[in-house]
C-alpha cells in the first residue's frame, strides 16, 4: 500500500502509544557511568585579585602591593546593544568598595605596564534602591530554568539529589511526554518562546501536516525579533522585571549565524559576559583559563549566582527570567550532566525561599544529540522527549483540584507550544486568581483538562 499524500482522510496512523520509560534501561547501561563533581578537588591556578560582593569590587593583592591604590585597578561596564553586539563604559579606576552601576563589568590591573590581572564580574545592578520594607508584588513570578541537550530520563539518572529536591521541597510535577518540535534548539527555541512554527511539517502516514509561520527556516533566521511575540515582551508589559542569561555569545533564538534582536530585548541580560571574550579575541584555551579551569569556575555556575543576584534584586515586583545552560550537556558524553547533582542540589537549596511564589519550570529544549548512546533506540526516545519539571508557588500546592489536574495534565503529551501558550496565560495570574474554589476560572494551558 502506498501513502498518498493528496488523500486527505487516509492517515495509517493518528495517536501515540505513550509508556513510562526506564532509565536505567537495560539497554543503555554500559554507557552510565555516573562523574563526580569535576571542581570538588580543584586548585586555582590564578590568584583572583577581585571579588564583586554584594554590589561592591574588592581588590586583594595576595601580599604582592601594599594597598588597593597601588594594585592599578580599572573598571569598565559591558552593556548589550543586540543580539550579537555590545558596547563600552569607559573605564575607571577601581579601589575597594567601587560599586559598578552596571550588570556585566570588566576589570583588569597593571604593575609598570604589565596585565597582571584581567577578570569578568557580574551583578543585577537595579538602579533605583530596595525600598526599606518591599511590599510582595501581587503576581506571581515565573521562571524558566533550562538546561540544554537533556532528556527527560536522562534528567532523572544523571540528578536524583536534584530531582529528590525539586519534588520534595517545591511538589515539582514531572511531565513525561513533552515532545521537541525541532531539530535543535532554535526551532525549539521558537516554539518555547515566541510560539511559531519555523519549519512546515510535511503530511505523512503519521501526520496530517501542518505549516510554519514562516514560509522557510531561513526566513525566521533572517527576520529581526524586535516586533515578534517574545514571551519576554508579554511579561515587560505587564509590569514584569525580566532577565536572561546564557553561557555562550549565541543564543537559541540568534542560532546560527541569524538577526535576533536589534536591541536589548530584557531588562537584564549576562550576554556581555560572554560576547565580550569572543569581541577581545580570546581563544578557547585562554577563555577557559581566565574564568573557568584556571580559577576554579564552571559556565553553569556563573549563571546560577547571576539568577540569584536578580532574585534578591527585586523583592518588590514580579519576576520573569529565562536561564539557558547551553555547554554543561551539550557534548558526546552523557555522563557530564551528572558530576553537577551535588552542585544543583545545593542551588535549589539555597533558593527555596526566593522560588516560594514562583512559578518554576525546570526544563530542557530536546534530549542529547551526539555520541554513540544517541544511535540506540533509547538515545532516540530522550533526544525527542525533552526535561519538563514544574512547580507552583507554595501557596497553590495545598489546592487539591489544581495539584491533581496538573497531574493529570503530565501523563499528556505536549510540546513547547504548549508552554508557550501556559506563559503566555500566567502573566495575567494574580495571587487571587487561585483561591481554593474557584477552579472554573482556569484557563490556564496547563492548568485545565486538555483536548
Amino acid at each position: 500500500m502506498v501513502f498518498n499524500p493528496l488523500n486527505q482522510s487516509e492517515i495509517w496512523l493518528d495517536f501515540c502509544n505513550l509508556t513510562d520509560i526506564n532509565p536505567w534501561d537495560p539497554s543503555i547501561s554500559k554507557f552510565i557511568k555516573p562523574e563526580k563533581d569535576h571542581m570538588l578537588n580543584c586548585i586555582p591556578k590564578l590568584f583572583e585579585h577581585s571579588k564583586l560582593i554584594n554590589g561592591q569590587l574588592f581588590l586583594y593583592s595576595n601580599g604582592t602591593f601594599k594597598n588597593d591604590v597601588e594594585m592599578g585597578c580599572e573598571m569598565r561596564c559591558l552593556f548589550v546593544k543586540d543580539s550579537w553586539h555590545l558596547y563600552y563604559g569607559s573605564w575607571i579606576t577601581v579601589k575597594n568598595g567601587t560599586k559598578p552601576e552596571c550588570d556585566v563589568i570588566e576589570i583588569q590591573c597593571e604593575k609598570e605596564g604589565t596585565l597582571y590581572h584581567r577578570f569578568w564580574h557580574a551583578q543585577v545592578y537595579r538602579k533605583s534602591p530596595i525600598p526599606p520594607k518591599p511590599k510582595p508584588p501581587e503576581k506571581y513570578d515565573v521562571h524558566i530554568f533550562l538546561i540544554d541537550c537533556v532528556g527527560q530520563t536522562q534528567f532523572i539518572r544523571s540528578l536524583p539529589k536534584t530531582v529528590h529536591m525539586l519534588r520534595e521541597n517545591y511538589d515539582s510535577i514531572p511531565f513525561h511526554h513533552l515532545n521537541k518540535v525541532g531539530l535543535n534548539s532554535h526551532p525549539n527555541g521558537f516554539g518555547l518562546l515566541i510560539g511559531k512554527m519555523i519549519e512546515h511539517i510535511p503530511r505523512s502516514p503519521f501526520s496530517k501536516g501542518h505549516t510554519a509561520q514562516y514560509s522557510t527556516a531561513t526566513e525566521a533566521c533572517y527576520t529581526p525579533l524586535d516586533d515578534e511575540q517574545y514571551i519576554a515582551f508579554r511579561y515587560q508589559d505587564d509590569g514584569y522585571v525580566t532577565m536572561l542569561t546564557e553561557d555562550w555569545p549565541g543564543g537559541a533564538l540568534n542560532y546560527p549565524d541569524c538577526y535576533g534582536f536589534y536591541k536589548p530585548h530584557v531588562n537584564h541580560s549576562m550576554k556581555p559576559f560572554h560576547i565580550h571574550s569572543e569581541e577581545q579575541g580570546l581563544d578557547a584555551n585562554q577563555l577557559k583559563g581566565i574564568l573557568y579551569n584556571d580559577t576554579c569556575h564552571e559556565p553553569h555556575t556563573y549563571l546560577c549566582d547571576y539568577l540569584k543576584s536578580f532574585l534578591k534584586a527585586y523583592p518588590d515586583k514580579p519576576k520573569f527570567s529565562i536561564t539557558w545552560i547551553i555547554t554543561l550537556a551539550h557534548n558526546p558524553d552523557p555522563n557530564s550532566l551528572s558530576s553537577t547533582d551535588d552542585y544543583f542540589y545545593q542551588f535549589f537549596n539555597d533558593t527555596r525561599k526566593d522560588f516560594e511564589n514562583s512559578f518554576l519550570f525546570v526544563m530542557s529544549d530536546h534530549g542529547s544529540r551526539f555520541g554513540t548512546m544517541r544511535e540506540t533506540l533509547m538515545g532516540e526516545i530522550e533526544d525527542n522527549n525533552p526535561a519538563l519539571f514544574l512547580s507552583v508557588p507554595k501557596p497553590l500546592r495545598q489546592n487539591a483540584n489544581l495539584m491533581q489536574q496538573l497531574r493529570t495534565n503530565s501523563k499528556e503529551l505536549i510540546t513547547h507550544f504548549d508552554i508557550y501558550a501556559t506563559l503566555n496565560e500566567l502573566v495575567q495570574v494574580s495571587y487571587f486568581s487561585f483561591r481554593k474554589g474557584i477552579g472554573k476560572f482556569f484557563i490556564l494551558t496547563f492548568f485545565f483538562e486538555m483536548a
